[in-house]
């Protein structure tokens, strides 16, 4: 039923009786202990509603420091009766960035004085005062009052400070909130070009994502204090919507600088595979936000952002156990932004008062952890050097050793050399060619000295190689045996064989290594012997492993040892033995060859010496 114009004037006039008058001077007044307010689930309560039918609503007292209503969807009005005694025009100041929506009316009784809608999805260009801050000049005279009525809706939770007071006031309060907001985001263009040169020094993708991170959260800050909408993107405000996926994209550059930092991957493989889920957690977010899902995307995103710090400062803590030393100042630092999320969170779910600590709980150990990753940064540097000086250290040792090493290998090798040139065994060689002249066996002599040249020849090409080819290796041997043989009348017999799947001419085998056993045989082995005996050397592949095999009939070691002792003979032939078992040790240590060496004295049927086989084993490369 339409009212009389007498019963609105009546029930206005209660209404405003109803609604306690702040008088406001030159000094900035608290609004919110008398502010008024009613909810709008829906949206749909206008001001003529309001003005016209104040009977409906309920306005509920807030009586709190600070307007909080939780985190909630819904739209609220905002009722407040002032005196305006300021020497200046009276402000009313909405000490908050962001608000989604906001729609602010001055009122004299029936009529709507002035009225103004802004809000984070508004041009900031249509701001009746270009602030950060949301404020609005009445039109109120000096001794007069007014009505204001406020309707505000923010996704992320409707929460801000709300006051009066002239204009100047409001600017000079804001000097404190200007040199704070001047260190932090100072400190943390600081922390960027810091480690941007370091991370072009270094190449650690870890400084290139801690980067992204702290560039990430200095911009999320910007964006929530109203800055970046300001100065960034004054004129497009439909980037406001998506304030979360900046949160969203600094989870994703914290967890990806985590595993790069903590190496994740292989110290706790667990964890590492629960953040690269929170990882995902965070696209999903982002694409709920995209597809304009606020509400949804905002709480899902602040749930994911307590769980990934969660698990983080979990992350730091194993792997601190283990040793790594960087992840203490990790902890740390993550454990100062733990705290400031939680803060920040339960301010949003008012579960905490909403005042200034909790406001800027999360600027404050957000740089506080910037500065305490960028000394781990610095930490692991110092321990990554010390490491390198260490590897240095034990590298310039091992280049010694093998140095060393090479030196005895050079003098190994070059006895070796003199061992096979030795002066008795040549002049033997030609003492029996001078023989076989004398007796007038020209043709034995001629054959003699071709053989013998032949030798000469051979070992003289290789006596400057350090490895020569397995067929090289066996024509010395084979040559080698062949004197012995003729210089001794044929004394014994010998043969040679090589297993026709091998190669011999591709393997490579230190110089002058078998000649020392065969020269053993033949004359602690053989010689000594008064029946007719037999040499051969059999090349064997074995699961990849060549054997060359030298095996006689002759009287054994251990009868050996004795006619050695009784004859007092030259140990040359033991030293060349030996001479080639330091050269293999060596070889081994240099090369990683794995050679080896296997001797088995053979017995016959009475358990008598039956001869010798000596084993020598390399890898077929």
């Amino acid at each position: 039923m339409r009212l009389s114009l007498l019963s609105i004037l009546i029930m206005s006039t209660l209404l405003v009786k109803s609604n306690p008058e702040v008088t406001c001077t030159d000094t900035i007044v608290n609004l919110a202990y008398t502010a008024q307010y009613v909810e709008d689930p829906e949206g749909r309560i206008t001001i003529e509603t309001l003005l016209g039918q104040p009977d409906m609503f309920q306005f509920k007292q807030v009586s709190k420091q600070t307007i909080s209503f939780g985190l909630t969807s819904s739209y609220y009005w905002i009722r407040l009766t002032l005196m305006d005694q300021t020497a200046n025009r009276l402000h009313v100041q909405i000490a908050s960035n962001p608000l989604t929506d906001i729609k602010f009316y001055e009122t004299k009784g029936l009529h709507v004085l002035q009225q103004y809608h802004t809000g984070n999805w508004q041009s900031f260009n249509k701001r009746p005062v270009k602030h950060i801050d949301y404020i609005f000049p009445l039109e109120v005279a000096k001794g007069a009052s007014t009505t204001v009525y406020i309707r505000v809706m923010h996704l992320r939770g409707t929460q801000f400070p709300l006051y009066a007071g002239p204009l100047k006031a409001f600017y000079e309060a804001d000097s404190t909130r200007i040199l704070i907001n001047g260190i932090y985001y100072g400190l943390i263009l600081l922390m960027v070009m810091y480690n941007l040169f370091i991370y072009y020094s270094l190449k650690d993708k870890s400084y290139l994502f801690y980067v992204a991170y702290v560039f990430l959260i200095a911009l999320l800050n910007a964006s929530m204090d109203g800055y970046a909408f300001q100065y960034f993107w004054p004129s497009l405000p439909a980037i406001n919507q998506y304030e979360d996926i900046f949160a969203s994209l600094v989870g994703i550059a914290a967890i990806l600088f985590v595993i790069s930092f903590l190496n994740t991957k292989a110290n706790a493989s667990l964890l590492h595979r629960i953040l690269i889920g929170l990882a995902v957690a965070y696209i999903v977010t982002i694409a709920i936000i995209a597809s304009k899902h606020f509400m949804i995307g905002s709480s899902i995103m602040e749930i994911v952002s307590l769980a990934s710090v969660i698990s983080i400062f979990i992350t730091a803590l194993v792997i601190l156990k283990k040793g790594f030393r960087p992840a203490k100042f990790f902890l740390v630092a993550w454990t100062m932004l733990l705290v400031s999320i939680i803060v920040f969170i339960l301010k949003d779910f008012n579960l905490l008062p909403y005042n200034q600590l909790t406001v800027n709980s999360f600027r404050f150990g957000s740089g506080v952890e910037a500065v305490l990753l960028s000394i781990a940064l610095a930490d692991r540097i110092k321990l990554f050097r010390n490491e390198k000086a260490r590897a240095q250290l034990e590298r310039i040792q091992s280049l010694q050793e093998k140095a060393t090493m090479q030196h005895e290998m050079i003098e190994l090798e070059a006895r070796a050399l003199r061992s096979q040139m030795n002066p008795h065994f040549i002049f033997n060689c030609l003492n029996s060619i001078k023989g076989l002249i004398q007796k007038k066996e020209g043709h034995k002599a001629i054959t003699y000295l071709t053989t013998f040249s032949k030798l000469l020849r051979t070992i003289l090409q290789n006596m400057d190689k350090r490895e020569i080819t397995l067929y090289d290796e066996i024509e010395i041997c084979r040559v080698y045996t062949q004197l012995e043989c003729m210089r001794f009348g044929n004394k014994f017999a010998y043969s040679f064989s090589v297993d026709p799947k091998l190669d011999i001419k591709s393997i490579q085998v230190p110089a002058l290594i078998l000649q020392p056993f065969i020269e053993n045989a033949i004359w602690h082995g053989l010689m000594p012997k008064k029946e007719a005996g037999y040499l051969t050397l059999s090349v064997e592949i074995r699961d990849g492993i060549v054997a060359c095999i030298i095996d006689d009939n002759g009287i054994g070691r251990k009868h050996s040892a004795l006619h050695k002792i009784k004859h007092h003979a030259s140990d040359h032939q033991s030293k060349g033995v030996t001479l080639s078992q330091s050269r293999l040790n060596l070889d081994n240590s240099l090369n990683k060859r794995n050679a080896t060496v296997e001797t088995i004295d053979k017995l016959d049927e009475h358990c008598d010496a039956a001869g010798t086989t000596v084993i020598l084993s390399f890898k077929e490369y």
